[in-house]
């Protein structure tokens, strides 16, 4: 449910400008509508949305002139013009090793980016056709039952220690050495019982 919940925000979040100029279709805008009533936390990002445009809403307008607009105009231009290879190949033309220059640099990359390619696409031996079928069989009900060997060796090595710190702890307290003996001569019991029973 609260992934179903946070899904719901996201797509809410991802649609509520559209919500807001009422740009989606009519059966969209009901779903909407019923979400905000019903939702705690689409109506608080809906109220706070709402609360900011209202804010922005009441603000003053300027009115720049025209020769300001047209200065604006003209540096995000430029900015736009001055694109990241246009800004890569400048810092490059300013790398200065020694005998190396931008033209020398390229042709180099170039070169190293074909023989990458070569290797990649060339033909080369597939290591699966090379190992054999026998080393691919295997015995699934022996490999099971060994697992399962291995799972209880590891349970009864775990008992076995937990066991033995137990009887280090309780060797001083004589009541505590009784309590263990009585526990450890009862489950032996039911292990006699249950293998005469079988």
């Amino acid at each position: 449910m609260l992934s179903e919940n946070k899904f719901l925000i996201e797509e809410f979040e991802n649609e509520i400008w559209l919500y807001l100029d009422k740009n989606l279709d009519d059966e969209r805008m009901l779903y909407w509508k019923d979400k905000i009533e019903n939702n705690d936390e689409i109506k608080t990002i809906y109220d706070e949305i709402n609360s900011t445009l209202n804010s922005y809403s009441q603000l003053e307008t300027e009115t720049i002139s025209e020769i300001k607009f047209s200065s604006m105009i003209q540096k995000t231009i430029e900015i736009d013009n001055k694109s990241i290879i246009n800004r890569f190949v400048q810092w490059l033309k300013g790398i200065n090793i020694v005998g190396l220059n931008f033209p020398k640099l390229a042709l180099s990359g170039s070169l190293a980016l074909v023989a990458f390619l070569i290797i990649l696409f060339s033909n080369k031996p597939s290591p699966l056709k090379e190992i054999s079928a026998d080393l691919l069989d295997w015995d699934a009900p022996q490999l099971t039952s060994k697992m399962e060997k291995t799972t209880y060796d590891f349970a009864y090595i775990k008992n076995k220690e937990l066991e033995n710190y137990l009887l280090e702890r309780i060797q001083n307290d004589p009541w505590k050495r009784s309590y263990h003996n009585i526990k450890s001569s009862m489950s032996r019991i039911e292990k006699e019982i249950k293998q005469e029973s079988l």
